[in-house]
């Protein structure tokens, strides 16, 4: 396979895009944007989706492209499908959106928050939820895994999946957070959302309840 070309951020000033976040423009508005944990489809591939289906790429310079589009979770970055094989967009992407062009139906993605976890400016999240004042980011992470069948000499690589999630404000402050109800109640240190959760009898067992709670946090 011809080589991949090597994105080009050496240009790029990482303060003045983190400084940019706040005004990211997008399409979505509070409750359009799919809150859907997206999933790996296949270990033996660094790619989030499947098919490379036409996505909408939002660049730093504000153009926006539709292109096909997969994301490779390994080397994370966004690439691009053409003439038969994967290329990495050499443009700066401020976000886009992953399997379709509509962030309700497709998969919202972002990069501009504040360094964590080994993760720097430039680093994509998707967007789970996106209020006022608080977003609901998820960060996926491949790593290889080799496997080796007794008496074989051939190694198979697979790939796992590693996902963190965060809350961020709207100046792109990040904390990581836990889908439980300890961890979203000590980020909030609300009396009234401690009420409400017991109300709705929130287990947490998945993403859906924790953007319950921002729906309420955020008076929607």
């Amino acid at each position: 396979m011809k080589r991949i070309f090597t994105i080009l951020v050496l240009l790029l000033n990482t303060t003045f895009l983190f400084g940019q976040n706040t005004n990211l423009s997008t399409a979505t508005t509070v409750g359009r944007i799919n809150s859907k944990s997206i999933r790996v489809y296949d270990e033996e591939k660094a790619y989030l989706l499947k098919d490379w289906n036409t996505g909408k790429v939002v660049f730093q310079n504000g153009k926006t492209e539709y292109l096909p589009i997969n994301y490779n979770g390994y080397d994370n970055r966004l690439e691009r499908w053409s003439n038969g094989q994967p290329y990495t967009i050499d443009q700066t992407v401020r976000e886009f959106v992953l399997g379709d062009t509509s962030a309700a139906k497709g998969f919202l993605f972002k990069c501009g928050f504040e360094p964590i976890d080994g993760q720097g400016v430039l680093s994509f999240y998707q967007v789970m939820f996106e209020g006022k004042t608080t977003k609901l980011l998820k960060h996926v992470k491949f790593k290889t895994r080799e496997k080796r069948n007794f008496n074989d000499a051939n190694v198979t690589v697979n790939f796992d999946l590693y996902e963190t999630y965060y809350f961020a404000t709207k100046d792109g402050k990040m904390t990581r957070i836990k889908n439980n109800k300890k961890s979203v109640s000590e980020y909030f240190k609300n009396k009234d959302l401690d009420a409400f959760i017991e109300s709705k009898n929130l287990k947490f067992k998945d993403w859906d309840d924790v953007v319950t709670v921002l729906n309420f946090t955020e008076g929607i």
